[in-house]
Parts: C-alpha cells; structure tokens; sequence
C-alpha cells in the first residue's frame, strides 16, 4: 500500500482513541528505524500516542539500516513455533526468505548467543517505564 504517510492525523486520533479506552502498560510498533514508509508511520503515530507509555520497537531486519538491541525477551521453542506459524498466515508477503521458519529460527539463535538462554527476541526500548514494586521489562 505505502499510502499511510497520507492519513496519519487519522491513525494518530484512532490510536488517541484506543488508548482512551484501554490501559495499556507496554505498546510493540515498528522500530522508528524502520525504512518502510507505512512503518514508519505507524511507528511515528504511536509514539506520539503513547508517549507515557512503554513502547518497544519490534525488530524487521530486512526493513532496518540500523537496529538498537537494548530488550531482550527470553523465548520458550514453543513460543518461537507460535511466532514461526503466525507469520505464515502473513500471505500478502508470499514466499520471502526472512519469513521461513528457518531464517526466524536463525535470528532467535543469534539473539541467544547474545544473551545466553535458549532463543530470544529483540526489541528496541524507546521509551521504557519501570513501576516500584513492578516486574522491570
């Protein structure tokens, strides 16, 4: 599509609007590295609503130039299948080498390798919100 750049005053209030119905401790958009436009809109927008909020950017590695590992969320295998069979059904990316199972494996390694545990997933903090007495992202 590449066309939400066009609308995003309206994805901004449909995002004002979600958030004044919901609490939410912890928003996942698209990295604010993220190159593709409609990304990039989504991720911008979101950050503006929810600024008090704790917000992490979700990694695209074929989408960033750049990418700050700064989260880390340890992941059980059956977890890794679950993400694996999800973006299966993602049907409008076709056959793309970094939807396979095995480049997503490959990435969950890398990631392990870099923390120590079985696999993990990486997030870029950009905004982060710790509570007293809370359990710490």
């Amino acid at each position: 599509m590449r066309k939400l750049g066009y609308v995003r005053q309206e994805i901004l209030e449909n995002l004002i609007e979600l958030r004044s119905r919901h609490r939410f401790d912890l928003v996942l958009m698209p990295s604010l590295h993220d190159i593709h436009q409609d990304h990039t809109t989504i991720a911008q927008e979101a950050l503006r609503a929810f600024k008090n909020t704790t917000f992490l950017g979700y990694e695209l590695i074929w989408n960033n130039l750049t990418f700050n590992t700064q989260c880390f969320v340890k992941l059980a295998k059956e977890h890794l299948e679950t993400k694996i069979a999800a973006l299966g059904e993602y049907r409008s990316q076709g056959q793309r080498s970094y939807l396979s199972a095995n480049f997503i494996r490959s990435l969950a390694h890398v990631r392990r390798v870099q923390v120590g545990c079985g696999c993990a997933e990486a997030f870029d903090a950009v905004r982060l919100f710790l509570q007293r007495g809370g359990i710490a992202v």
